[in-house]
């Protein structure tokens, strides 16, 4: 059975919103993309991560990039959603669905990943569109 916290239920229901939509998403014109990337390493010294969270910050350089911070886990917070399992993040703002793409391909963003896949031991990506 589950059983709910009532905290949860506090999160779960001012999450559901006021009642329906009052507008379909095929209404709502999309124009930012928020990219975030935890970073599983191989090597999780200090020195790794901070390599790779420094090496991050050169692609707010990238056209389209409205805002970018990357950083080492905040071994401190250990709440039960909390996840453990990753050493740096990356969290990227683009000011469109066209900038988002073109960040992939773009020179700077392939550099970071020559230099670095190799300690990579995985990468999650969770992609999405903002809400107003």
């Amino acid at each position: 059975m589950l059983r709910l916290l009532p905290a949860t239920l506090l999160l779960l229901t001012a999450c559901a919103g006021p009642g329906p939509a009052q507008h379909s998403s095929a209404d709502l014109q999309q124009t930012q993309v928020v990219h975030d990337v935890f970073f599983i390493l191989e090597d999780g010294s200090p020195e790794a991560c901070e390599a790779l969270a420094q090496a991050c910050l050169a692609l707010s350089s990238i056209p389209g990039v409205l805002h970018l911070t990357a950083g080492i886990r905040d071994e401190s917070q250990q709440g039960r959603a909390n996840r453990q399992d990753f050493h740096v993040g990356l969290h990227v703002e683009f000011d469109s669905p066209e900038a988002y793409a073109a960040y992939g391909p773009h020179p700077t963003h392939q550099t970071l990943i020559e230099a670095f896949k190799d300690n990579w031991k995985a990468v999650e990506v969770f992609d999405y569109f903002p809400s107003r």
